[in-house]
């Protein structure tokens, strides 16, 4: 468990302090798919950074697994269990062949040869990158380097994997790449997930989303929950999911859908289930 307790930070720029978090608490269960929302210069960003120990509280405190972030002693151990994966995948490459580059955290860590082989061969695996293994990342697309991004991660066997804007580089293909991978890996090896995005359909996928204004934390809620003020979501900046927009104009046309989708699955089974309702009734 994650366990943000009146976190505080601040800088100082000619004299001026400027709150980037002010008093921000949150707990993040082990197992959670949570997404952090908020406009920039919201907050997100340097929450995601306390995660890892990159930056560390001017007050309040961040636990992970009871590991307080301050305490440096903790540093190595909280850096191994939350792996970091940032907006720009060649930030985080270090070798010129894919299987080499995932190997790097592993070998870093002083483990046998044969441990490292096989962390390698089942990350890579795990986010589909397996037969590229011998490649350069320069030849790959986006979302295949951040899937190799991913792995590099996954090969340290963390607890918790922050994407920090890790799908805002990319096209709507290698956003779904890299969506459906870390979804997977959530549910199959049960790897807490927290991810910073501007992407509402990103959103609408998490378990929950806190949203995040002027340093604060302003709504924790499910996604359905968060996404039911529409009025409050543009004031803040943000929008509804794009299937939700549909959703909701449908519903206003006088299409009898249900409920207001959030992700595209859920449209196309609503629209599917009235396209049935419908056929049965003129049987």
């Amino acid at each position: 468990m994650i366990k943000i307790e009146g976190l505080t930070s601040k800088y100082n720029s000619e004299g001026i302090v400027t709150f980037a978090l002010d008093s921000v608490s949150i707990e993040i269960n082990s197992g959670e798919v949570v997404a952090i929302l908020g406009r920039n210069g919201s907050g997100k960003s340097t929450l995601a950074k306390h995660l890892n120990a990159i930056m560390l509280p001017d007050s309040g405190r961040v636990l992970i697994d009871a590991l307080d972030t301050r305490d440096h002693v903790n540093t190595y151990m909280i850096r191994k269990n939350v792996g970091m994966v940032f907006q720009n995948p060649e930030n985080q490459m270090v070798s010129s062949v894919i299987e080499d580059d995932v190997a790097f955290a592993p070998e870093n860590l002083g483990l046998p040869r044969e441990e490292i082989r096989k962390r390698v061969d089942d990350a890579l695996m795990a986010v589909g990158m397996y037969e590229e293994r011998f490649k350069s990342p320069r030849l790959l697309s986006g979302g295949q380097k951040q899937r190799v991004a991913i792995a590099g991660i996954i090969a340290m066997q963390p607890d918790y994997i922050v994407l920090d804007e890790a799908t805002a580089m990319l096209d709507p293909a290698g956003r779904r790449e890299v969506m459906d991978t870390v979804l997977r890996l959530n549910k199959e090896k049960k790897i807490t997930v927290i991810m910073i995005t501007h992407f509402m359909d990103e959103a609408a996928l998490a378990d929950r989303i806190v949203v995040m204004d002027n340093g604060k934390k302003l709504r924790d809620g499910t996604p359905r929950e968060i996404f039911s003020n529409r009025e409050e979501i543009e004031r803040l900046g943000l929008s509804l999911p794009p299937a939700a927009e549909l959703s909701h104009a449908l519903i206003k046309a006088g299409i009898d859908l249900p409920k207001d989708a959030l992700c595209e699955e859920d449209l196309i089974y609503d629209i599917k289930e009235l396209y049935e309702k419908r056929r049965r009734s003129d049987d």
